[in-house]
């Protein structure tokens, strides 16, 4: 630190300042970062599943979703309030200072900032009271200009430059310190934000990306003997094909003769009272299970 001969360091205000202006830019990085998120994760929805989910889709995956999509935007909303926060908070004046509201308590203890005054309201008095002095010295010499009025002048106008350097050191110290502090706050803002953005967009993915469900056929190979459980809303449909006499609320024998997916092509074994057809079984038509070895598991149609 370089010293102006009048005891004030010169670049003092420009070390606070720099560093200042390192705390604002970390900011304004944190705060580009988290809009880059918000705006790959808006990005991600898009392109998800999510409109392929609905309120009965398994596991509550819908809800899910709209949780981790809440959870993600309430994540970013505070991370990004973190990064804004610290940004206009290093703004203060030789007024604000002195005020009770302001906890200067250090900066009252550092005498030489201050250049020994007592504290930071009695600077500012002595501040307040050489700009008076000034403009008094001021105004007589423009109404009667003589050379003892003119030395006066310059000696008021030496003052209050000399108090306004120890008023900016104070000033950008005391911005400084307050920037400082609330940087450590907004960091705690930006980590919990991170955290819940991160537990969003991890319980979003889970949701809206739900295993693809492969049906395994319960048929190994084809023609295999089979037993049919006909649906009960599908009974009618089939009744006038399988035979007026054929009870279909009890299963029926058949072989399955191909299967596509879960959708099986099954011949009817005939009876006394079910003729013989070849039918197609979807999932909702019918149950389709393999039959016993004994065949005991199969109903006789009498």
């Amino acid at each position: 630190m370089t010293d102006d001969g009048n005891g004030v360091g010169a670049n003092t205000a420009n070390v606070f300042s720099d560093a200042a202006g390192r705390i604002r830019d970390a900011a304004k990085w944190l705060l580009a970062a988290f809009a880059l998120v918000g705006a790959t994760f808006a990005a991600g929805i898009q392109l998800s599943s999510l409109g392929n989910l609905t309120f009965d889709t398994a596991e509550d995956r819908l809800d899910w979703a709209i949780a981790g999509v809440s959870l993600t935007v309430l994540g970013i909303a505070i991370a990004i309030g973190g990064a804004t926060l610290v940004i206009g908070k290093s703004f203060v004046t030789m007024y604000w200072l002195k005020s009770k509201d302001y906890r200067h308590d250090q900066i009252d203890k550092d005498q030489v900032l201050l250049a020994s005054r007592a504290n930071v309201g009695a600077l500012y008095k002595e501040y307040h009271e050489a700009l008076s002095a000034q403009s008094v010295a001021a105004n007589a010499y423009l109404a009667a200009p003589d050379k003892t009025k003119e030395v006066e002048l310059n000696a008021a106008s030496s003052k209050v430059t000399y108090l306004d350097k120890i008023s900016q050191n104070v000033v950008e110290q005391a911005s400084y310190r307050r920037l400082r502090f609330w940087w450590l706050w907004s960091r705690l803002g930006v980590f919990v934000g991170a955290v819940l953005a991160a537990a969003g967009i991890a319980v979003f993915a889970w949701a809206a990306n739900p295993p693809q469900l492969t049906a395994t056929p319960v048929v190994p190979n084809t023609p295999t003997e089979v037993i049919l459980e006909i649906a009960t809303d599908h009974r009618a449909l089939l009744k006038p094909v399988l035979g007026a006499n054929c009870d279909l609320s009890k299963p029926l024998a058949g072989l399955a003769m191909a299967v596509a997916g879960d959708v099986y092509t099954v011949a009817i074994v005939p009876t006394d009272t079910c003729l013989a057809t070849v039918i197609t079984v979807p999932p909702e038509a019918g149950k389709v299970t393999l039959r016993n070895p004994s065949g005991d598991d199969a109903a006789e149609q009498k």
